[in-house]
C-alpha cells in the first residue's frame, strides 16, 4: 500500500512540474548574443519577398528579438496562406537555422514539418520590426 502511494506521489509530482514547465514561456533563442540574422524579408503587394537585411541593423534586431518570449509547446501551423505585410526573419542560433514568421501565422521554428512556437507579444513585435524598416527606407 506504501509502495503504491509513493509511486501515486511521485507520478502526481513529476505531472505537476511538467504542466508549470510547459506553461511559461522560453526565449526566443538560447543565448541572443549567439544570434546571427541572416534574412529579414516582406511579403510584398505582388506576393514576391522583399529583402529588407541590409537596410536594418541586425544586432538591434537581435536586441529586439531577446524582449520576446515563445510558447514551450510546439503546435502545428503549416500549410498557411502568406498574407502581404508577412514578415519573415531567417536566424542561425548556435549554428542552427531558425525561422520567425510574423502576420498571418507568429511563430518560431525550425522545421514547418515539426510545428512552430507561438511568439507572445507578437504584435508588439511586428511593429518594431516595421518601424526599423520604415526608418532605414527614409
Amino acid at each position: 500500500m506504501k509502495k503504491k502511494l509513493g509511486i501515486a506521489g511521485i507520478t502526481l509530482f513529476i505531472i505537476i512540474v511538467s504542466i508549470l514547465y510547459f506553461s511559461t514561456t522560453a526565449p526566443i533563442a538560447k543565448d541572443m548574443a549567439e544570434v546571427q540574422i541572416q534574412r529579414v524579408s516582406v511579403l510584398n503587394s505582388k506576393y514576391e519577398d522583399q529583402d529588407f537585411t541590409d537596410h536594418i541593423d541586425c544586432e538591434i534586431l537581435a536586441q529586439i528579438l531577446s524582449n520576446y518570449k515563445r510558447s514551450r509547446l510546439p503546435y502545428d501551423f503549416a500549410p498557411y496562406q502568406a498574407a502581404v505585410g508577412d514578415i519573415d526573419i531567417g536566424y542561425f542560433d548556435h549554428g542552427d537555422l531558425k525561422h520567425i514568421s510574423l502576420g498571418s501565422v507568429n511563430v518560431v521554428y525550425d522545421s514547418a514539418d515539426r510545428g512552430g512556437y507561438k511568439i507572445h507579444n507578437s504584435s508588439e513585435l511586428v511593429s518594431q520590426i516595421q518601424e526599423m524598416i520604415k526608418k532605414r527606407r527614409a
